[in-house]
């Protein structure tokens, strides 16, 4: 386990020789809390670079998005921040925020996807048909993913560090068998429960397969713990008094996360590629041998269904926005 002075280390010897000449991070989710602390901890570390670090951060509250870019200027004058106001709960929004990215960059060092918060309350579908916890949990996410792998692909023949972070769930999965192929959008049997336990299996699964798919990128999926963020705002008032009590007890401050997941992102040389689950030390919560088993969630033809269906929900969503 690296504790957070081996962390420290590993962050502040990068900052003496970036290996980067000019890095480049995507933080989806990024104008609050983990997300926000983990693009400060990249700007600062990188802010000996040759040249700028490019920065985009995506959110919906642009009052938010100007304290952070004050934030990162504070710890890397020379930084471009670049805010993209869009509502990651649609799948043609996510796609606008990877256009733009495309548009303006030939590679990508990191992206960070950590959109949305506690589950809470019944299924809300958006206009293109998708309950909007599930978009945020995993659809959107891997929309944005799909769409930028080939920067990162770009950035990892070049030599460059090229790591994508979902922030959820890792080692709190459903099991394989309790996942229920024909309704991973959750249509049928929808509960919080399942949001809480199923989107993480989707995004270990998700993982996996594009880990394959991309063998020099590196795909990691965490989950923080507790961290004294609002993500717990929404919750309904009977689970605030636990979550606060936990808050208390377990919890680790924005900054200690975003810089243990940037440590995860850019300087831990065991990350560099494939799939990663980690829990909140950055552990890996499976063995080697569990990932290559070809069972439960490593398993390449469930990871094959879900992508299959993961683009048929795709395509419906683009469908219905462009008929409207």
């Amino acid at each position: 386990m690296p504790n957070f002075e081996t962390i420290t280390k590993s962050l502040q010897n990068y900052a003496k020789n970036p290996t980067i000449k000019t890095p480049v991070g995507v933080f989806v989710g990024g104008t609050s809390g983990i997300g926000l602390n983990t693009a400060i901890t990249f700007a600062r570390v990188n802010a000996a670079s040759e040249f700028p670090t490019k920065i985009y951060l995506v959110g919906r509250d642009s009052s938010k998005a100007i304290e952070a870019e004050n934030l990162i200027k504070e710890v890397n004058a020379s930084a471009v921040v670049n805010f993209l106001k869009h509502d990651m709960c649609y799948i043609e929004q996510a796609k606008r925020v990877a256009n733009i990215v495309k548009n303006h960059e030939s590679k990508l060092n990191l992206l960070f996807v950590g959109q949305g918060g506690f589950p809470s309350g019944g299924r809300s579908e958006t206009e293109e048909g998708i309950d909007r916890k599930v978009a945020v949990c995993y659809y959107t996410r891997w929309q944005v993913v799909d769409d930028l792998v080939s920067l990162l692909a770009k950035a990892a023949e070049d030599g460059e560090s090229a790591r994508v972070i979902t922030v959820l769930g890792a080692g709190r999965e459903a099991k394989a068998e309790t996942l229920d192929i024909t309704d991973f959008e959750m249509k049928n049997n929808y509960s919080v429960m399942r949001i809480l336990s199923d989107t993480p299996a989707y995004n270990t699964l998700a993982a996996q397969r594009f880990a394959r798919e991309y063998p020099k990128v590196s795909f990691i999926h965490t989950s923080p713990g507790f961290v004294t963020t609002s993500v717990f705002r929404d919750t309904a008032w009977y689970l605030r008094p636990f979550l606060k009590f936990a808050t208390w007890f377990f919890a680790v401050t924005p900054k200690v996360s975003g810089e243990s997941h940037l440590y995860a992102g850019l300087t831990a040389a065991e990350y560099d590629h494939g799939a990663h689950m980690l829990n909140q030390k950055m552990d890996e919560v499976y063995t080697e041998a569990e990932k290559e088993s070809n069972k439960g969630l490593f398993s390449v033809e469930l990871q094959e269904a879900l992508w299959k269906d993961t683009e048929r929900v795709f395509n419906l969503a683009i469908s219905r926005d462009a008929s409207q």
